[in-house]
């Protein structure tokens, strides 16, 4: 028997075949060929020469699609960015049990956390999938809108990977046709976000077409926000000039396999492991006030009430506020949209000294209530009677500033923006890391009304490259992530 096979499938093929071999002796089948019949070839996996053929584009595409969203989003199995980086910021604390990401809670990550590792190699895996299928594309079909699209994936997980991991991260590649592997040096972050801007450059280049206006806004937007990163506000404000402010680029979710539903929802909503935040560490935005408080439905949580089993985490111990920005497992994703790109253009004025146009901006997007309705089936929020309030000058750039940052927080609230822009105060705006990320003690609300203290914050700023990258022969022996470093 070949080592490979199965013993019990071996056993079943050979009772199969006996029967087989009955049947034909019978005559009741004529011609019969028991050893052809049972000779059937195993397709569960297909080898990569059949994605060569141009007829299975679109399933290459959408596998990328699915990595990506994977990556961002997260399923019922898996956290992604937008979860794991809002958990380093002020918009979740830990309600779970997971020691692995009270270390990010805590902003205390060593460099063996082995989820961080799954989160890492979730995106790495969107950016080879995307950069492979855009490639493919591009020999088969180089016009179609889902090259642009696929290369606008590729683009966000260099963002991603720029904003959220401390600098220094290697890119590895595999050459299919030549089957062989090149390990990547690390990479300083500026390199990385240049690599966003060159994809997102590549995507508008291709979405030429009436029909590709998403993925042409989407470009736009992702250029931009790899400039803002590059400190560059000016230039992108004048790449996103042209994007409507209804735009929204989503990655969608379903009920149809827990591998499709919507990560927030079952992290928060359905497992209770993470939870809305309020004033985290001293330094943290009252995400949860303004909502009860001020009804500002940018940023909707719930509390159950008492004696419901959903009012505690999953720990049973600490409250469980549930964001109601994904209210339902299927609730898309937002990944671009105009609401950002007005902010980017916001961002740009504060930065020129432009406080009328810089107000402007922010109460025009303030007054189109049409921008902040409750999402479908969010529990506790109902929507405004009136928009918000206009913004009032506070009078000086450092007040703007924290007035603007404050407003991308809700704006922007879970979608992989926050730790970006925290690092970007620090990194652009000279401010104390200590004075923008949570610090003090580490304290969450118990169920009976005190507060579970666990130690102190830590002095993360951003999450590390895994340890397994130390593997990496491109990797020089002094290679030292520092994310405690803007």
């Amino acid at each position: 028997m070949p080592p490979h096979v199965n013993p019990a499938r071996a056993r079943a093929r050979s009772r199969a075949a006996a029967a087989l071999a009955s049947v034909c002796l019978l005559g009741a089948v004529a011609g019969c060929d028991s050893d052809r019949i049972l000779d059937v070839q195993d397709v569960d996996r297909l080898p990569p020469a059949f994605l060569d053929d141009p007829s299975f584009l679109p399933t290459v595409a959408a596998g990328a699609v699915r990595d990506f969203t994977l990556a961002y989003s997260g399923d019922d199995n898996d956290v992604g960015q937008i979860l794991v980086s809002g958990m380093l910021t002020d918009e979740f604390y830990k309600s779970g049990t997971f020691p692995t990401f009270v270390e990010v809670d805590r902003r205390t990550i060593f460099d063996d956390n082995a989820d961080n590792q799954e989160v890492f190699l979730a995106l790495s895996r969107a950016r080879r999938a995307a950069e492979n299928a855009a490639a493919r594309f591009e020999a088969s079909a180089p016009t179609d809108v889902a090259r642009a699209e696929l290369l606008n994936f590729a683009g966000f997980t260099y963002v991603l990977f720029g904003e959220n991991y401390c600098s220094g991260i290697p890119f590895s590649e595999f050459d299919e046709a030549a089957n062989s592997f090149s390990f990547g040096p690390p990479l300083p972050t500026d390199s990385v976000l240049n690599r966003a801007i060159a994809r997102f450059d590549a995507a508008a280049g291709v979405a030429t077409t009436p029909g590709a206006a998403t993925a042409l806004n989407a470009a736009r937007v992702g250029r931009a926000r790899a400039l803002l990163n590059l400190n560059r506000p000016a230039e992108a404000a004048a790449a996103v000039a042209q994007v409507p402010t209804a735009f929204r680029f989503v990655v969608e979710h379903s009920t149809n396999t827990a591998a499709q539903n919507n990560g927030q929802w079952s992290y928060s909503n359905n497992q209770g492991r993470w939870s809305v935040a309020n004033g985290e560490g001293t330094n943290g935005l009252p995400y949860r006030t303004a909502f009860t408080d001020s009804n500002d439905t940018r940023v909707p949580s719930y509390l159950a009430p008492e004696g419901d089993a959903t009012r505690l985490g999953f720990n049973r111990n600490l409250l469980r506020y549930q964001q109601m920005k994904y209210p339902n497992r299927e609730s898309n994703v937002t990944v671009a949209s105009g609401v950002e790109a007005r902010l980017i253009e916001a961002e740009a004025a504060l930065r020129s000294g432009a406080a009328g146009q810089f107000l402007a901006i922010h109460n025009a997007l303030r007054a189109n209530a049409a921008l902040y309705t409750c999402p479908t089936g969010a529990l506790g929020c109902v929507n405004r009677t009136t928009p918000l309030p206009p913004l009032v000058d506070p009078g000086t750039a450092a007040a703007r500033t924290d007035l603007h940052f404050r407003e991308r927080a809700f704006w922007l609230f879970a979608t992989s923006h926050r730790l970006g822009d925290m690092r970007r105060l620090v990194r652009q705006y000279g401010r104390a890391a200590n004075t923008v990320f949570p610090t003090g003690a580490y304290s969450r609300p118990r169920a009976n009304g005190t507060l579970l203290t666990s130690g102190s914050h830590g002095t993360d700023t951003s999450l590390p490259v895994p340890v397994d990258e130390l593997n990496n022969p491109e990797v020089p022996d002094d290679y030292s992530c520092d994310n405690t470093a803007p």
